[in-house]
């Protein structure tokens, strides 16, 4: 209560007293959020990596469950892809009521950019599974979210005062809304340009592969959709989330036999 500056006649909707380590996580902030972060200068055109997340279920859980509850679910996704994003060197350009836009490139090579984006994905995978499995247990529900990666040309400025959003036009935003659209389309989790791949000197993987040619008559871009992140063709990531929930569940039996 002090953290938050609360006013006197104030208390802590939750009366527990526990008896044992337990995690605590915050609902109100009391400083500025981590997706924030102070602009770099860019130029007027360059060729970046463009990453989406969008949040594509949330009317429905709207529905069945309260607004602040589904405020959580957003803030926490929000919070943890933007921090993964952050962490391997992108820039939030914006997060919107229901998706999340990234920059990659802003200084650096293209193909530094499109190894640091795919990295990305890596870490919003597991950011989203330990998400959904906490959701799961919780509500009986999970959040999907569809993650779009595309390398381009693109032009970029700097808008607004105090609080600046980086944004960018021409076509690369334009493929990225394209692969957006086939993601939903097709139901996966995760749709990666072909020209992410090549930039980054990074095999693609050896299935999921669409040829996309809508967007123009010069324009043909195979593009890889699938469920779990690229950076994982395997699914060896998942499985050691499954078995790392399979022994959260056993916490309880793990910590006697470690006592005994």
């Amino acid at each position: 209560m002090e953290r938050i500056k609360a006013e006197p006649d104030l208390r802590l909707a939750c009366q527990l007293r526990p008896d044992n380590d337990i995690s605590v996580v915050p609902l109100v902030r009391a400083d500025r959020p981590i997706y924030r972060q102070t602009m770099p200068p860019v130029d007027t055109d360059r060729d970046i990596v463009l990453l989406f997340c969008d949040f594509s279920n949330r009317a429905v859980l709207e529905r069945e469950h309260m607004a602040h509850d589904v405020l959580f679910v957003f803030t926490r996704y929000a919070e943890s892809a933007c921090g993964a994003i952050r962490a391997v060197g992108g820039t939030i350009s914006y997060v919107a009521h229901d998706s999340i836009c990234a920059v990659f490139g802003l200084t650096g090579s293209l193909a530094r950019a499109s190894r640091q984006a795919l990295a990305a994905t890596i870490d919003i995978d597991q950011a989203l599974q330990e998400l959904n499995a906490g959701l799961d247990r919780r509500w009986g529900c999970e959040a999907d979210i569809v993650v779009t990666v595309h390398a381009g040309h693109a032009a970029l400025s700097h808008i607004g005062q105090g609080m600046e959003t980086i944004i960018a036009a021409g076509k690369a935003l334009e493929v990225a809304q394209g692969l957006r659209e086939a993601a939903a389309r097709a139901g996966k989790s995760f749709a990666i340009s072909s020209a992410v791949f090549t930039a980054a000197n990074t095999a693609p993987p050896a299935a999921g592969a669409i040829v996309l040619n809508h967007f123009d008559k010069e324009t043909t871009l195979s593009a890889y959709l699938a469920d779990v992140a690229p950076g994982d063709p395997t699914g060896e990531t998942q499985r050691k989330k499954h078995w790392r929930r399979r022994l959260d569940d056993a916490t309880d039996l793990i910590t006697t036999i470690v006592q005994a």
